[in-house]
């Protein structure tokens, strides 16, 4: 996928590996703060936190670990804009953005599509067919 480096996130300590990083963008599926205060820790002084999981609010400890490493930090997406919503089916029409698909479901076989939801180790997304 184009990466420089790779960290096997069960047998790896990401944060016993990586410093002075410029940026961390946090993506992941579990939300835990212990795990984010770890990823600020990787930061250089001065860096920047972008969290996706817009659902799951910063709390006290980890904006107290940002403001030690004299970071920002952000949520990268603060509310629903028409105009980005515009914008990224403009670019899926032209072409420019693909989505992966992993499978297809049909609507009886929804219990399946959960249960490989719940493994985080699908690529690409699960669709479920509602109607033929």
């Amino acid at each position: 996928m184009g990466a420089d480096e790779v960290i096997d996130y069960k047998t790896q300590q990401f944060e016993e590996l990586l410093h002075d990083i410029d940026v961390v963008l946090e993506a992941s599926p579990t939300r835990n703060n212990s795990e984010r205060i770890k990823a600020v820790s990787v930061l250089k002084e001065g860096g920047t936190f972008v969290s996706v999981n817009t659902d799951f609010p910063f709390d006290n400890d980890l904006m107290n670990a940002v403001n030690a490493k004299k970071a920002k930090a952000a949520s990268a997406v603060n509310q629903p804009r028409q105009e980005w919503l515009k914008e990224i089916a403009e670019l899926i029409d032209a072409g420019q953005v693909q989505v992966l698909i992993n499978k297809v479901f049909p609507l009886n076989e929804v219990a399946q599509a959960h249960g490989a939801s719940q493994t985080w180790h699908v690529r690409g997304r699960l669709v479920l067919n509602i109607k033929k």
